[in-house]
């Protein structure tokens, strides 16, 4: 996406800051600047270079000079004649920067999703909805679309430079909303700080996402999460997470406050709930109205999913025609892809199940509609992230599988064998390690006559994340259609 040559005052900005009480110090010998950028390879003349990151290094601070960078803003000075502006956070300072550069003062509706999991299906969900009553953005761990443009998602919420850039193209292009998936770093690295979000959601909260690069511990992964309510006027949340009561205290300290649930009284509920391998049907019950709901998707969780979605559609005073059109209608990729043999002896699930509480949920799916099934499991675990995952993920997976299979999910530069040997102290039934995933799933589908298998961790994705490279894969939904058509093929040649 192409946003117009722009020029701004770089004194505005560093008023801007002063007032926010970021700034500390500068030399500015130009005023003006015409963009701005944090990687240096994307550097380009007269733009604000931005040193931030774990792994900066100060020679990408001499790359960004020789590209002639006007600037940089950092925590720290640097030994380098440009000029510069030092500030007390540098995530804040970009996150104002960003906004600053991107003014527009067109009106947009942020929406926001944060949650350990189901925000991506959520994000969807909700676009499904909005799209049909105007334009509606969408930045999702899947996509990011801001009017008729869309872009792959680096990352689950966009660094605030592209952020606001997404948000400036949506207000360009006239949209009246933008559904923003807002992760844990991105709330903790301040990507989202001064947006204001007219409603957020907050799906549910488990222990997850502990690792040196991510969270210290489950009480600083939690506190970024309670975070988001400090910027909404709204807050939807579900009553059936855990920790609900901490939550609640603090969205209700902090805004207005609707509460969804499966399982008790509140604000927005589903009842008579009736679950198939590809979609659920339920009633949608709130203290003025009862209305059935068809919901293209199966899992119960996919129900909790679409109340957040629904309670959200409802705060707006959205016409109950949209609200169901967009839920029946929405499929998310990825997100519980369900493939059958004609001769019902292979079952498959994709899914993109990549933490405990997610892939256990899956398992019971999997056993609340076929109960006596044998189940093989395929899976594994990213590098350098979330390393409490690991073994509970073995365990869980041997609670409910006759084997299973373990691939790679991600490494990034950690050895396979290495985070391998940690799942494997959690696995109490036959195990082998696979270095495909196509691999994996032939073999797994060949196992045994009768067999279901749960394809963990990817789900929509279509690349591996190993050696700070990303690498294409084959989707492993393609590859179960192969499987699927092959033994097809073979069933035909067999009866002829």
């Amino acid at each position: 996406m192409w946003v117009k040559k722009m020029k701004r005052n770089i004194y505005e900005y560093r008023d801007l800051l002063k007032k926010e009480g970021l700034w500390i110090d500068d030399r500015l010998r130009i005023h003006e600047i015409s963009g701005i950028s944090y990687r240096y390879q994307e550097v380009k003349k007269d733009d604000i270079f931005v040193c931030k990151g774990r792994a900066f290094k100060e020679q990408y601070l001499s790359y960004a000079y020789a590209l002639q960078a006007s600037l940089y803003l950092s925590e720290k000075i640097y030994e380098i004649d440009m000029d510069f502006i030092l500030v007390s956070d540098v995530n804040k300072a970009l996150a104002l920067l960003s906004k600053w550069f991107y003014a527009d003062d067109r009106p947009l509706d942020l929406y926001g999703i944060t949650g350990t999991k189901g925000k991506t299906t959520t994000a969807h969900l909700t676009h499904a909805i909005f799209d049909q009553i105007g334009g509606c953005g969408l930045i999702s761990s899947i996509l990011w679309k801001a009017g008729h443009h869309q872009e792959e998602a680096l990352l689950t919420t966009p660094e605030s430079k592209d952020l606001q850039r997404l948000i400036y193209e949506s207000k360009k292009q006239k949209d009246e909303c933008m559904i923003v998936e807002v992760s844990s770093q991105a709330l903790k690295y301040q990507r989202v700080y001064d947006c204001p979000f007219k409603v957020v959601i907050f799906l549910n909260i488990d222990i997850d996402h502990i690792s040196p690069r991510e969270h210290e511990n489950f009480n600083d992964y939690f506190i970024s999460k309670l975070s988001f309510f400090r910027q909404a006027d709204l807050a939807i949340i579900n009553k059936d997470s855990l920790f609900f009561d901490i939550i609640y205290k603090v969205a209700s300290s902090l805004c207005h406050v609707i509460t969804f649930s499966m399982h008790q009284d509140a604000d927005v509920m589903a009842k008579e709930i009736v679950m198939n391998e590809q979609s659920v049907s339920f009633l949608l019950e709130t203290a003025y109205f009862k209305e059935p709901m068809i919901l293209n998707m199966s899992g119960l969780f996919n129900v909790e999913n679409a109340l957040a979605a629904i309670a959200l559609a409802l705060s707006q005073q959205v016409p109950m025609k949209m609200i169901k059109q967009g839920i029946a209608y929405c499929v998310v990729e990825g997100r519980m892809d369900y493939y059958e043999s004609e001769d019902k002896h292979k079952k498959i699930l994709v899914s993109y199940a990549h933490n405990p509480l997610s892939i256990e949920r899956n398992f019971q799916w999997i056993k609340s509609l076929f109960p006596k099934t044998d189940i093989f499991s395929i899976f594994g675990c990213p590098g350098h992230k979330a390393y409490s995952r690991r073994e509970m993920m073995g365990k869980i997976d041997s609670v409910y599988s006759k084997k299973i299979y373990l691939v790679p999910d991600d490494p990034e530069d950690e050895d396979l064998l290495e985070i391998n040997k940690e799942i494997i102290r959690g696995i109490t039934v036959p195990y082998e390690c696979f270095a495909s995933r196509k691999a994996a799933i032939e073999k797994a589908f060949h196992e045994q006559e009768d067999v279901f298998l749960l394809v963990a961790g990817k789900g929509h994705e279509d690349y591996l994340k190993q050696q700070h490279h990303r690498y294409a894969i084959e989707k492993d939904g393609h590859i179960v259609q192969k499987c699927l058509e092959n033994y097809r093929q073979n069933l035909l040649k067999s009866k002829e």
